[in-house]
């Protein structure tokens, strides 16, 4: 039987003892900040719905399997919801709907409860959602504390504390026994000064520079830079400024070198680059934005900060994230579990509440008087430490990162979301749902090889990169699909067209498939010209041609669901032999968003820039001018 919850003030006992609430001037809820709360509102209200549900502290989910147990995925579930109802708590402290979670809160940390969300042990689960509870913890003791017994608060203490003693991998999951301690520490509580040490000293290794950090892998640097690292540190450095004053400034200070990059990857369109793992976190890539105004660090102009988040909020509005009875859905831009890692839970997609953290923050803080104001990004940006070039369009409606020496290896899919050779807002990318020719791989923007020969060929792409590097005329690497076969490409970005020069050493014969940009299979249409081909939907244009490779050109239908954006796509290729020996293959590809649906397509496949090859020296013309690279030199 859940205990009664009491009122604030009641005696200290079981050393945990409430701090003093916090009172802020009132003032008139700005518009824009109404309109985030009747955002989380309706992202809550199907759970609000069964409060029945919610007062055990468990919520499940119908939408597939995944690497923890049911129970742990209907806890996975309550918790990330807290993500968005703690700072909708401090934005209307009065919503007595919101009480309900306490009431899961205090059943799932009663040990005697039969929803008690059970003993933690090594690499558990549970460990990611204690972040969650303590977070709330720190941004709303007036509901998540000061309303338990003290008997109540100890058990949700002692239920935390467990995150001090059990093993976790050295990744951003440090950053959740720092949350734990920092809340408890906040409460009076028993905490573990140095277990919140070893855990920051250790995050310390894991930096790479200009507000970089790798996710304990140094070739993985993705969106959990921005929705981890940087958006756990910025709460760190808002409890902690007087307790930690330098490490906090620290925080601040990486943080804001970090932004200075970071904002190179969203289109005006509000999209962010599709790239990586967890992209089913959706709109969580905006999160870092809103760390940001919660700890009151302009990185950049807080109209700069405003116009990216609601542009971001606002582009997934406009997609089919939400599924049958109003639950966000695993997937991208639709429901499709294809995509997913295995940590994907049904209730995974609310972590994307965390970008309503800025909730949090009192009503006549400026960024809610700011006005929205465009950021100025560079045409062109080497990004050294996630090793990408990103390029810009003139616009500023479509944004690519060519990247070299991204890896994953724990990761479902992790060729496709970290080693394809472009990725891009407008027309995202593919995973495999198999090998077996070239519909099953869904090959796009990447180089498929298989072994000539064989009844059905059994296609690889990139995985694994044996030498790479990231300049700001081009991007190069090199991959072995087998110990005989060595290819080194080259992409030389001229948006909206890259170039791929491709110089392949075999052993063996090959069949290689050299993918575009992927387009929506239904109302696509595709036009062929002397020059190459062109597919165009709507507002998207994608288009190849070959530079004397002697390729055949061909759009490969690929298995539905495997695109990030389309449920069914069409992939341009140029596919060809190749025999025993060495040689060179140089390919060009278009992705371009087109403002004028009327533009005849031969026109956009005009404007192709030129390329010649003499020795080593390859050399382009496009409409921004002329330069040549030396191949050779770029090896040494």
């Amino acid at each position: 039987m859940r205990e009664n919850r009491h009122s604030v003030g009641e005696g200290i006992e079981d050393g945990c003892a409430p701090r003093s609430s916090r009172i802020s001037p009132r003032i008139d809820m700005p518009a824009d900040k109404r309109r985030l709360v009747a955002r989380v509102k309706q992202f809550l209200e199907p759970f609000l719905a069964h409060p029945e549900m919610l007062q055990t502290g468990l919520y499940a989910l119908s939408g597939g399997g995944s690497v923890y147990a049911p129970r742990i995925r209907h806890m996975e579930t309550f918790l990330r919801l807290l993500w968005g109802v703690a700072p909708l708590g401090c934005a209307q402290p009065d919503d007595a709907r919101l009480n309900v979670f306490v009431e899961g809160v205090i059943a799932g940390t009663h040990p005697d409860s039969p929803h008690y969300w059970g003993d933690i042990g090594p690499f558990d689960q549970r460990m990611v959602e204690m972040a969650a509870l303590a977070t709330a913890l720190l941004l709303h003791p007036e509901r998540f504390w000061d309303t338990l017994t003290s008997r109540q608060q100890q058990h949700l203490a002692t239920w935390l504390g467990q995150i001090n003693d059990y093993e976790m991998p050295a990744t951003n999951w440090l950053f959740f026994r720092v949350l734990v301690n920092v809340a408890l520490k906040q409460r009076n509580c028993a905490w573990s000064p140095r277990h919140m040490e070893e855990a920051l000293d250790t995050l310390e290794q894991l930096y790479l520079g200009n507000g970089w950090y790798c996710d304990g892998f140094v070739d993985q640097i993705d969106y959990y830079v921005p929705m981890a690292f940087h958006y756990y540190s910025l709460i760190y450095a808002k409890f902690m400024a007087l307790d930690d004053p330098l490490r906090a400034e620290r925080f601040c200070s990486r943080a804001r070198e970090f932004a200075a990059n970071y904002v190179h990857w969203f289109a005006s369109t509000g999209a962010s680059i599709p790239f990586g793992r967890s992209l089913t976190y959706r709109f969580a890539h905006g999160a870092f934005f809103s760390a940001l105004v919660f700890a009151d660090v302009e990185a950049l102009p807080w109209g700069q900060i405003k116009q990216l988040l609601f542009r971001h909020l606002e582009y997934w509005d406009d997609t089919e994230m939400i599924g049958e009875g109003g639950y966000l859905t695993v997937g991208y831009k639709y429901p499709n579990v294809v995509m997913a890692e295995g940590y994907n839970a049904a209730g995974s997609p609310y972590w994307a509440l965390k970008t309503y953290l800025l909730l949090a923050v009192n009503d006549a803080h400026p960024f809610w008087q700011a006005e929205p104001q465009p950021v100025d990004c560079a045409h062109v940006q080497l990004q050294r430490e996630p090793r990408m070039l990103v390029c810009r369009s003139p616009e500023g409606d479509e944004v690519q990162a060519f990247t070299a020496g991204q890896h994953s290896s724990q990761h479902a899919h992790a060729d496709a979301k970290y080693e394809k050779f472009v990725y891009s807002t407008s027309f995202a990318f593919s995973v495999p749902k198999g090998r077996l020719a070239l519909r099953q791989g869904a090959f796009d923007n990447c180089l498929a090889v298989a072994e000539a020969g064989r009844a059905v060929p059994l296609y690889e792409s990139a995985y694994g990169l044996s030498d790479d590097t990231v300049t700001e005329q081009f991007v190069r690497r090199t991959w072995q699909p087998w110990p005989d076969v060595t290819i080194t490409t080259w992409v030389v970005p001229l948006l909206p067209w890259h170039i791929r020069v491709h110089r392949v050493v075999s052993g063996r014969r090959l069949l290689l498939a050299d993918g575009g940009f992927a387009l929506p299979k239904f109302e696509s249409t595709v036009h062929n010209f002397e020059r190459g081909q062109l597919g165009v939907h709507r507002q998207l244009a994608s288009g190849v041609v070959d530079y004397g490779s002697h390729a055949d050109y061909t759009w490969v239908e690929a298995e539905p669901n495997t695109h990030l954006l389309f449920p069914a796509t069409v992939i341009p290729m140029l596919t060809q032999e190749f025999s025993i020996g060495d040689g060179t293959l140089i390919h060009g590809f278009l992705g371009q968003r087109v403002s004028d649906a009327s533009l005849p397509p031969d026109r956009l496949l005009s404007s192709a820039p030129e390329v010649w090859l003499v020795g080593d020296v390859l050399t382009v013309r496009s409409s921004s001018g002329e330069w040549s690279v030396n191949f050779v030199e770029t090896l040494t």
